[in-house]
């Protein structure tokens, strides 16, 4: 699920993406030790730990090598916002897990 939200805003409207999106559908997050996807550098060796996510946060994906941004967390409810730096930057995903 894709949401507009323009390049420069506060942390607390990225929470209220997050909060907003409450009920919606969103991207499964499976990045665990056996199956990683994202990676916490760009040599894509050690996972990105998700689960301990905090805004700013750089991470890579495994397909295509991307670097996405952290811009919202909220881990009580396992889910964060990140925007994909290399394509498409105007555009959030959220991801739970």
């Amino acid at each position: 699920m894709y949401r507009r939200i323009p390049r420069h805003f506060q942390e607390n409207e990225a929470k209220n993406a997050l909060e907003a999106l409450d009920g919606f559908g969103m991207s499964i997050l499976t990045n665990r030790d056996n199956d990683t996807f994202w990676y916490a550098q760009e040599g894509l060796k050690t996972r990105y730990k998700h689960e301990k996510a905090k805004v700013g946060d750089k991470f890579w994906d495994g397909n295509n090598g991307d670097r996405h941004t952290v811009v919202a967390v909220d881990l009580d409810n396992s889910r964060l916002a990140f925007r994909n730096d290399d394509q498409n930057h105007e555009l959030v995903e959220i991801a739970g897990w």
